[in-house]
């Protein structure tokens, strides 16, 4: 990784969201507008923006401080993480399936806390159900929820990832924590934005622009819609990036795979 002072990790990352934020917010309203996940009938919540501007900045520094952490464990030479050296076809296809496989490490946690929280009432009271106060969230609302709930889900993989005694370069780790990151910014977009040119950048949004009728391939990745039923019906798709937890464990809301019906014919009503 490259090392970098841990103000530098914190502040960078604060302002990364911030700036990814902004931007895919825009660009939903404007450019994606029609892709609005239920249309005109989509209400918003009125929150306290003090809190929700509390909640964006103490859970984004989260992020940053995970990040500062796993650079000094790396420095220290703790855990797996090192430098790959990307000459060869072969190499690069080693980076990217080691990103998968940390995005699955990431995914995997996320589905089983997550899923955990929603079946024990007053952990969900006490810890998630902030979180889903807005039914139509949008990207401002990834990081209103409480900051322990956030530090379990989000914030502590990115630190124990890379503690682990398993060889992961930390290109893969670095890819991955970014996709992570959009993904989790895009999921709560409120707009079906996965097989356009914002979600190239990730493999769910290859993935959905190989399989826009989700088929096939893409049945395998979320997309926006998956996380915004589980904002809708608080229950169901507890997953973040893959659907696999979700389809094995039989919590799939099964709108996800109808995207056509239930986004592109509601957005343009």
């Amino acid at each position: 990784m490259p090392h970098f002072p841990w103000y530098v990790w914190v502040l960078g990352t604060l302002a990364a969201y911030f700036v990814v934020s902004l931007a895919l917010d825009a660009m939903c309203r404007g450019l994606f507008a029609r892709r609005s996940i239920g249309g005109a009938g989509r209400a918003p919540i009125r929150l306290a923006r003090w809190k929700v501007a509390a909640l964006f900045v103490l859970n984004t520094l989260q992020i940053g401080a995970a990040l500062a952490l796993a650079d000094g464990f790396h420095e220290q030479g703790r855990g797996g993480l090192y430098v790959q050296e990307i000459a060869s076809p072969l190499q690069l296809l080693l980076v990217a399936a080691q990103t998968l496989f940390i995005l699955f490490v990431f995914d995997t946690n996320f589905f089983w806390v997550h899923r955990f929280a929603h079946r024990h009432r007053r952990l969900f009271a006490m810890f998630h159900a902030e979180h889903h106060r807005p039914r139509f969230p949008t990207v401002w609302h990834l990081q209103y929820q409480h900051p322990l709930d956030y530090l379990a889900t989000t914030a502590a993989p990115l630190v124990w990832v890379a503690l682990l005694p398993i060889p992961l370069s930390t290109q893969s780790y670095l890819l991955a924590v970014t996709i992570a990151a959009f993904l989790n910014i895009a999921g709560h977009a409120g707009h079906e934005v996965s097989d356009t040119f914002i979600g190239l950048p990730t493999p769910n949004g290859w993935a959905a622009a190989l399989d826009p009728r989700r088929r096939w391939l893409a049945r395998l990745f979320n997309n926006v819609l998956h996380h915004d039923l589980h904002h809708q019906k608080c229950r169901g798709n507890y997953s973040l990036y893959f659907t696999f937890w979700d389809r094995l464990c039989g919590t799939l809301n099964p709108d996800t795979d109808r995207v056509d019906a239930y986004v592109r014919e509601r957005g343009a009503a």
